[in-house]
């Protein structure tokens, strides 16, 4: 998506060059941090999976007035909240990730309704400087996602289509994070997200070997499960 948008991001440069109307300019400090907020929650709402980005600053920001409209391209440092992209929530104030997206947006001034047209997001752990925190009860710490994760999750997702009431069996689409708590004692806790299929719930139950596929976006019921390991 990021190349279709910075392929689009080039074609309208050249037009305002060869018709020297238009140049790339800093945006403005005293209204772009807005912008970027807005720029983030339609990031949030294309996403399907992972968890919802909070902006942490504007690292960069750039903008291309063409006529009534503006394209803003903003490179800005996201933590990664507890919230699932899912849930529709808008940012909270707890991160385990630390990131950066490059985002590229374009709105109309007459229509007033600005659009995603690309970003490309990276995630890396918190530094250690923004969240230390020695007096905390809890301490947080994420883990690469294994086999045995996987596994894990899937055996808690039998339990599920077992004791659900729903229509459709669900399968595992994606472990999004393992989390390992230390306190008095460690824990882990297991977050992944699960999607309806097309197989029905009394077929599949008898007939283990079944294979199902996904229904599509449109039409799938999509969820986060989170299984507490101790």
């Amino acid at each position: 998506m990021l190349l279709l948008a910075s392929a689009f991001f080039l074609t309208l440069l050249q037009c305002s060059n060869a018709q020297n109307e238009a140049s790339i300019t800093p945006a403005d400090c005293n209204t772009i941090e807005t912008d970027a907020g807005v720029a983030l929650d339609l990031l949030n709402r294309h996403r399907r999976d992972g968890y919802v980005f909070g902006l942490f600053r504007v690292a960069d920001a750039h903008e291309l007035h063409l006529g009534n409209s503006t394209v803003l391209y903003l490179t800005l440092d996201v933590l990664e909240t507890e919230c699932s992209v899912l849930s529709r929530r808008q940012w909270e104030s707890s991160f385990e990730d630390f990131g950066q997206c490059k985002i590229i947006t374009y709105t109309n001034h007459l229509l007033k309704k600005p659009q995603l047209y690309g970003f490309n997001c990276t995630l890396s752990p918190v530094p250690s400087d923004l969240v230390e925190c020695k007096d905390c009860p809890v301490k947080l710490e994420v883990l690469e996602v294994t086999e045995q994760h996987k596994d894990i999750a899937e055996k808690a997702l039998k339990k599920f289509n077992s004791e659900g009431n729903h229509t459709n069996s669900f399968a595992v689409d994606k472990v999004e994070r393992v989390l390992k708590m230390t306190a008095s004692r460690e824990g882990h806790i297991l977050g992944f997200s699960i999607k309806e299929t097309n197989c029905s719930k009394s077929t599949q139950e008898t007939d283990q070997a079944l294979e199902c596929d996904f229904l599509h976006d449109w039409h799938a019921v999509s969820k986060v499960l989170e299984q507490e390991l101790i």
